[in-house]
């Protein structure tokens, strides 16, 4: 269809290109991008529609290098606070409108989200709330007890609530445009609403764990001072302030916040749990910024191929689990009664003992043991059952050390096959599907890489979203108006329906028509096309026989004649008496079932 278009805005109506106020949507094309119909989506027409609307009125750019637009980003880069705070000022003026233009809404995009990461690396690198035991007095004060005013309300993290405030907001002005199921079938959207729910839920956490300590020092307030003072005395020692510690932090409910070093925390203690969060949220944040890999050509097959691999993956998982979990409840359901047992670890101390099988003593030991056996972690010693020494108190119970003879050979045998299947046969299956699927992009190269490019372009042309983060976070006179017409809309009692645009439909059904008048002809042509080329060979042998045979039969009169040549009786038939006059009618050209048909030549009378 799209071969057959030949205007540019026969190819924007296929694609089904719509505008509603100052916004332009592709319906046709959104939906072929659902149904992953790469080749329209990578068509050149589609490409080049495309990429006109996303330069804009800056097709200048196309021709700029790479190295020279990353270079422009970075200069412009201190420029762009000044540039959004008079956009949000004077929207429609020419130097700010500049800003709506979809490579332009894309940069800012990008360079805020570097900003972003930027601003991670600094909080993780500079964090300041683990104190070690030093030699200063303050410095043991410290890691005695936590703080009240901590670390967490730092000018970085500030600026990274503002961030994760704004993202948050652009997630749901799109959740509310584009619906539900829409929103949720980009993977990348599942990814922003993840990690800005880590986020929220770290410093919801840090935000508790601090109230909690504030309420703590407040309860314990003179303690406190006392403690510090006793801490400054040169010339008190140390035993009045540890007995003050213990007394303080004896209280089970309050006097817990107030634990300084970490390894007197419990394991679900919320700032833990908050600093987990925030280091799966981080994760998630510098991975998101393959994004942006399909505006580079060379990168883009390679983002293609790590989510497709990534989905080959998720998809092989499912087997690899229930065959792990099969040798899981066999391994642990051998060796689960031995993992009881413990004896001595050659330390001469009784309290350090080990389990006579500690590999396999309990489910979860067997697990992460099978699986870092998947990565050439495992041992052969683990299927061994281990008999107490001559130190151990317990040693007449391991006097017999045949007792665990089968126990072992089926142990040996179970543990060899699970490297067999898992890691020899599974494995090397999990690589050949991300072989074969590395391959079939390859194949394929342009087209994916095209498909996913035109994606990233689309969500550009859409309009709004025009001040990235956290800029977007400021009210415009734009959003005012916006609101009130909202609320105009909503407050009208009578139902109005929405006008629907018939020139477009007749535009539309117009140039089908056309697109179907160009197929038929098409289909025609190639039709005569084969026709011609079946019809040649059959002539070209007709031809050739006609030829022998007349020359078979003017051979055989010319020997019967004796005097006359061939070449007489050829002069003699093309003689002027042979020859139609003017008066004879024209000739009439054989039809095709003539020439297939074997000619009779009647017998000429003797004279």
């Amino acid at each position: 269809m799209m071969d057959l278009c030949r205007t540019t805005q026969e190819v924007e109506t296929v694609l089904g290109k719509t505008r509603v106020g100052n916004s332009t949507d592709f319906t046709r094309l959104s939906r072929a991008m659902h149904c992953n119909e790469k080749k329209l989506v990578a068509h050149p027409y589609t490409q080049e529609v495309l990429e006109t609307l996303f330069y804009g009125s800056l097709q200048n750019l196309k021709s700029v290098s790479t190295p020279m637009k990353v270079a422009g980003c970075v200069l412009f880069t201190p420029l762009l606070p000044l540039v959004f705070l008079l956009y949000s000022v004077f929207p429609k003026f020419k130097m700010t409108s500049l800003l709506k233009t979809p490579v332009i809404k894309l940069m800012t995009r990008t360079i805020s989200y570097i900003c972003f990461l930027l601003l991670l690396a600094v909080a993780t690198f500079s964090s300041g709330d683990q104190f070690d035991q030093g030699t200063t007095k303050e410095d043991r004060f410290r890691h005695d007890f936590r703080s009240a005013q901590g670390n967490l309300l730092t000018n970085v993290q500030i600026c990274l609530i503002f961030w994760i405030i704004g993202f948050l907001w652009n997630e749901c002005k799109q959740l509310y445009s584009v619906g539900m199921r829409e929103y949720f079938w980009d993977f990348y959207n599942v990814v922003d609403s993840l990690m800005i729910s880590l986020y929220l839920a770290s410093y919801t956490l840090r935000f508790l764990t601090q109230w909690k300590v504030q309420h703590a020092a407040d309860r314990f307030a003179y303690e406190l001072t006392t403690a510090r003072t006793l801490i400054n005395d040169i010339t008190s020692n140390y035993t009045e302030y540890d007995s003050l510690k213990v007394e303080i932090f004896m209280d089970p409910q309050t006097g817990y916040y107030l634990r300084g070093a970490r390894f007197w925390w419990s394991f679900n203690d919320p700032e833990i749990v908050s600093d987990c969060l925030f280091a799966v949220a981080n994760v998630l944040s510098f991975s998101r910024l393959t994004y942006i890999m399909p505006l580079v050509e060379f990168l883009g097959p390679l983002q293609v191929s790590l989510g497709r691999m990534f989905g080959d993956i998720i998809r092989f998982m499912m087997l690899l689990l229930l065959l792990m979990f099969a040798f899981v409840v066999g391994l642990c359901n051998l060796y689960w009664a031995y993992g009881r047992y413990m004896y001595p670890n050659g330390t001469g101390q009784p309290d350090n003992q080990i389990s006579s099988v500690q590999a396999f003593q309990s489910i979860q030991h067997t697990f992460l043991t099978l699986f870092w056996a998947l990565f050439g972690n495992g041992n052969a010693d683990d299927i061994v059952v281990k008999h107490g020494g001559p130190d151990d108190p317990n040693s007449e119970l391991f006097t017999q050390q045949e007792s665990t003879v089968l126990v072992e050979i089926i142990g040996t045998a179970l543990y060899g096959s699970y490297h067999a299947a898992m890691v020899i046969i599974i494995l090397n299956m999990l690589i050949a599907m991300m072989s074969q699927s590395f391959s079939d992009i390859q194949a394929n190269t342009d087209a994916e890489w095209k498909f996913s490019r035109a994606r990233l372009w689309l969500i550009s042309i859409e309009s709004g979203y025009t001040l990235p983060v956290p800029f977007n976070l400021i009210p415009t006179p734009k959003s005012f108006y916006y609101m009130v017409q909202y609320l105009k809309r909503m407050c009208r009692k009578q139902d109005e329906d929405d006008v629907c645009d018939g020139d477009v439909d007749l535009e539309y059904k117009a140039t089908i028509q056309n697109l179907v008048r160009r197929y038929m002809f098409k289909l025609e042509q190639e039709k005569q096309n084969v026709e011609i080329s079946e019809v040649k060979p059959v002539i070209s042998d007709v031809g050739k026989e006609d030829r022998q045979s007349t020359a078979y039969s003017v051979g055989r009169r010319s020997s019967k004649a004796g005097t006359s040549e061939p070449g007489d009786v050829f002069r003699r038939r093309s003689s002027s008496a042979d020859l139609p006059t003017p008066s004879d009618k024209a000739p009439v050209l054989p039809t095709l079932t003539e020439l297939t048909t074997p000619k009779t030549t009647p017998k000429k009378s003797s004279e």
